[in-house]
């Protein structure tokens, strides 16, 4: 039988703490080595949890390593694999008592598995556990103060409310529940990297309270804006702080551009399919069969997702067709260039995304043309000339910026003379 004693149901992670590992496993070798704890560890890593495993088979009467005790410091959670022999070994004692300190030092999550052991026999030290402890006061008579701060750990683990007891039954359902347990509990991570995200954390917290308006059904919203503005840089960053909330997530880029060459709507059709539901891809002759596929597969599933660059109704149609393709709570998020074209596909809600102010605008410029937020003494006047060239617009300050790095004043002068000649239009038609 495998159940979860008591599972929480969130944990907080103070942001202060640097992070090496998102778990750390201690196990007794010789009992779970080949066996649970390797499935256990290969689970975590396959659903992309960062999991320490120490696989070094230790001598008799090895000492600890500060690199271990590191280790564990470094984790968010410790998973304890409790089997019938981890008492015998005072390495995994060790490894425990450490744990339980980050517990209550650092507030570290601790999550206890009784793999084929009672928790009790953990807890008051019963039948095997007992032997090893019997074993352990013998061997350390002259430090029995040691020997109690074993004992205290085990009870202290056993009486944690995070505890999961396998007896027997179906294995890898069992680890797959604790896996999933392990991943609601972590921070989300970003999916997509996004660097200086210069203005754009309060347009992110409105297009998401924009999609949670309607949580009952399915949303879809459209981000629309002139090219270069940073609608797919948003999108970015709104997959990056909600896709952890969704049964399946997918991100396709470049939608316009990709589905131009040949078969590109049904390769974009199949990795849809692929990444929401974790499965590998699916072949399809034709995007009516896509089609067909996606509202079967998907119509019942809470998804997230994100078409980036749409430029063409069909693109809409044969991609995200419409509600009843999705399962309620569904999000799909449209960018484009074309309004028009969120109207004729019926988008209700949408987001006009604008210009940078000037605080942001050259705030987002000099971090590429200095690596900093504030222009270098002799550049003030200049950098705000880029301003007046870029008006706002993201990828022409990225692109200025670049373009002015490391270059000394008469450069700057040299190239600004040259933005100075180019119409108005033409720069930002080149974004």
């Amino acid at each position: 039988m495998a159940t979860q004693i008591a599972a929480p149901s969130s944990f907080g992670f103070p942001h202060e703490t640097k992070y090496r590992y998102d778990v750390f496993l201690s196990f007794r070798g010789k009992d779970t080595r080949h066996s649970f704890t390797v499935f256990l560890y290969e689970a975590l890593r396959r659903k992309g949890i960062n999991a320490f495993i120490d696989d070094k088979k230790l001598g008799k009467g090895e000492e600890i390593s500060p690199t271990l005790l590191k280790a564990i410091e470094r984790s968010r959670i410790s998973i304890i694999v409790f089997s019938r022999d981890y008492a015998t070994s005072t390495w995994c004692l060790e490894e425990l008592a450490h744990i339980i300190w980050c517990n209550k030092q650092k507030n570290q999550v601790v999550m206890p598995i009784f793999y084929k052991v009672d928790p009790l026999d953990v807890r008051y030290q019963r039948n095997s556990f007992e032997e090893a402890m019997a074993t352990l006061k013998d061997r350390f008579r002259d430090d029995l103060e040691k020997v109690c701060k074993w004992k205290s750990a085990l009870f202290e683990a056993a009486s944690l409310s995070s505890a999961w007891l396998f007896q027997d039954g179906y294995e890898f359902g069992f680890i797959e529940r604790i896996v999933e347990d392990v991943y609601a509990m972590l921070p989300p991570k970003p999916y997509h990297n996004i660097e200086h995200m210069v203005g754009l954390q309060p347009r992110v917290e409105i297009v998401i309270s924009l999609l949670n308006k309607s949580d009952k059904g399915v949303c879809m919203l459209g981000i629309h804006g002139i090219g270069g503005i940073g609608k797919t840089t948003l999108a970015k960053a709104i997959y990056n702080s909600i896709f952890y909330q969704f049964e399946g997530a997918c991100f396709l880029f470049d939608v316009n551009e990709a589905s131009k060459k040949f078969q590109g709507i049904v390769h974009l059709q199949q990795k849809l399919l692929s990444e929401t539901l974790e499965e590998k891809i699916m072949r399809f002759g034709s995007s009516d069969e896509g089609m067909s596929k996606i509202k079967h597969r998907l119509s019942h599933k809470r998804v997230l997702l994100v078409l980036d660059d749409v430029d063409e109704i069909e693109q809409l149609e044969r991609l995200a067709g419409g509600c009843d393709w999705f399962g309620c709570g569904s999000k799909v998020i449209i960018t484009t260039r074309n309004k028009q074209l969120l109207i004729a596909h019926n988008v209700q809600r949408t987001y006009e995304l604008v210009e940078l102010n000037h605080h942001d605008s050259l705030e987002l410029f000099c971090w590429h043309a200095f690596h900093m937020t504030l222009p270098p003494k002799g550049y003030e006047q200049m950098s705000s000339h880029v301003m007046s060239y870029a008006k706002g617009i993201p990828l022409a300050l990225k692109l200025i910026g670049a373009n002015l790095a490391d270059k000394n004043l008469e450069e700057w002068r040299s190239t600004l003379e040259q933005y100075g000649q180019i119409p108005e239009r033409t720069i930002h038609e080149s974004t």
